[in-house]
């Protein structure tokens, strides 16, 4: 990863530029950028504007890059060219049909092998992109230009998140990360500047501390600087703001976050790239923590209130990395198993009895001790939270939803 030192001025877009797109081009390689919306709207204006002078500057013409625009509507995905869009090209691709960012450049793969690809996505989606059904869910911790800087992920390091995009001559993405501790401080002595009283610089390291960088969190207390001292993560707009990193992360990094909260640190796994480059977590004392004490408590919640996750690996199936064999009974195994097996179907209290007590199940029945059962698999689970994994059928038997 490559950060670029970019002046936190009306330059900023030019260094950006001149930084990311040249070298791009002289690289005849595929770019794909992330930015947040008023970021996309700013560099598009920008070009727009001044597309004479910089073509002219960086000797590159902006009608022989491939300039995709990504947005979704309702059940569909819209792309469109940027640069064409006064001719209304725009191609409509049923999200039923997409399944990742590899499937939909497919349908410009042709063009795209031979030119450089510039990808602004609408709203504030980032660099997770292992799943696009929902392009509105992928929003990184991304910033707008000022007081920031430009961060490169090659893609070869990120391939297990972000799919085979090699193929398109993708050798990079850009996007812009968390803010530094010396961008917080510009900006509050840009806010004294305009106006704010000094007495404000007083709360910079609590906005620091609460914040961890996270550009939208450091907005939202210098906005509402009486949140400092009460501040939860169950703030309607800090709960959104982690509600959208959340919704970003594969389940493997969903799954790292959990062991974080309930696992002893010497036994933790490595982290995926992507908790690790998006400083989502950070190493500190040689110990992974959370960016933020809040965003902490926000998984200490979702680990107690969310349902374990299933597994199945090479025919081993673990609930919350935990192998079943070792967890459960025999026949607590079996049972389990079979309710994996038929996952979205109800498993019936009768063909339960038939594995606890076999062919004479009928005569040795007992509802009270199947439920007491069910119970028991639960609590060795750690399946009691408001949503069950194993659900209960009144009347009918069990089910697992997937």
């Amino acid at each position: 990863m490559k950060n670029l030192d970019l002046p936190t001025s009306r330059n900023y877009l030019d260094e950006f530029i001149k930084r990311t797109i040249l070298p791009a081009r002289q690289k005849r390689s595929n770019t794909i950028f992330f930015l947040p919306g008023t970021g996309r709207t700013s560099l598009m204006r920008y070009i727009t504007d001044r597309r004479e002078v910089l073509e002219k500057e960086l000797n590159i013409k902006f009608g022989n890059l491939t300039w995709l625009l990504v947005d979704t509507q309702n059940e569909e995905i819209l792309i469109s060219d940027w640069l064409r869009t006064i001719r209304k090209q725009k191609r409509k691709i049923p999200k039923a049909r997409t399944s990742s960012l590899d499937q939909i450049l497919e349908f410009l793969v042709d063009e795209l092998r031979q030119r450089v690809l510039l990808c602004p996505l609408m709203s504030e989606e980032g660099i997770s992109v292992t799943r696009l059904e929902s392009l509105r869910r992928i929003k990184s911790p991304i910033i707008d230009f000022q007081f920031s800087f430009a961060r490169e992920i090659k893609v070869e390091k990120m391939k297990n998140h972000l799919g085979n995009l090699a193929q398109f001559g993708l050798q990079s993405i850009w996007f812009m990360p968390f803010y530094t501790t010396e961008g917080i401080e510009a900006i509050i002595q840009n806010q004294i500047r305009q106006g704010f009283t000094k007495a404000k610089l007083k709360q910079k390291e609590k906005i620091i501390g609460l914040s961890g960088g996270y550009p939208r969190l450091v907005r939202f207390f210098l906005r509402n600087p009486e949140k400092l001292n009460t501040a939860s993560w169950q703030e309607i707009e800090v709960k959104h703001f982690f509600n959208e990193i959340w919704d970003c992360l594969s389940e493997d990094s969903q799954q790292w976050l959990f062991k974080l909260i309930s696992s002893k640190k010497a036994k933790l796994p490595l982290p995926g790239n992507y908790l690790v480059e998006t400083r989502l977590i950070q190493r500190k004392n040689d110990h992974w923590r959370f960016f933020s004490p809040l965003f902490k408590n926000y998984i200490e919640f979702l680990a107690k209130s969310m349902p374990p996750q299933v597994t199945e690996k090479e025919g081993i199936i673990s609930v919350s990395g935990k192998n079943i064999d070792l967890i459960l009974s025999s026949q607590e195994t079996k049972i389990f198993k079979l309710l994996w097996q038929k996952r979205n179907h109800i498993v019936s209290r009768d063909e339960i009895a038939l594995i606890l007590w076999g062919n004479n199940w009928y005569e040795k029945y007992s509802n009270w001790a199947i439920d007491q059962l069910m119970a028991r698999i639960r609590r060795k689970l750690g399946d009691r939270t408001e949503q069950n994994l194993i659900k209960t059928i009144r009347g009918k038997g069990f089910t697992i939803n997937s």
